[in-house]
């Protein structure tokens, strides 16, 4: 259903509000995100005492690269040109640490794809970037999750 918008040749019409014109940075702020977010998760599985939780870790950092390449095609197409993501932020080296500072970084996540969302008229990309907002919504849940649980 949603493939129809998703290969017309206007894109920059179809998908953006005109009077927003900061969504391209703000593509390449959510690819920075999502790029630093995966390599964040790497070392943070470097820190996790348990097997179970270094797992779902994983997991998470495997999300994380699905959104950082939809979002990358998402830019590609509305551009014509690649972002060369960078890293924000790094993983401290203390685990509870990591755990807090990876959840406060998904929850601005949540905020930087809804606000995204607003500013996109296409429906098929406004609802990928609200489900990918969900994702990071559960994301960050479990990081205050294993948080707590690092405190017990």
């Amino acid at each position: 259903m949603y493939q129809h918008y998703f290969h017309d040749t206007d894109l920059k019409g179809q998908y953006l509000n005109e009077t927003q014109p900061n969504v391209y940075e703000d593509l390449k702020h959510a690819i920075n995100r999502e790029y630093t977010a995966i390599c964040f998760y790497n070392d943070l599985t470097l820190l996790t005492p348990s097997e179970k939780t270094k797992n779902h870790i994983i997991s998470i950092k495997i999300n994380e690269q699905r959104h950082l390449n939809e979002f990358s095609n998402f830019y590609q197409k509305l551009t014509s040109y690649t972002h060369s993501p960078e890293i924000i932020d790094h993983c401290p080296d203390d685990y509870s640490q990591a755990l807090e500072t990876a959840f406060f970084h998904e929850q601005q996540s949540v905020q930087t794809y809804l606000n995204i969302a607003d500013r996109i008229k296409n429906p098929y990309f406004k609802d990928r970037f609200k489900r990918i907002a969900a994702d990071e919504q559960k994301h960050a849940m479990w990081m205050l999750y294993y948080l707590n649980e690092s405190f017990q």
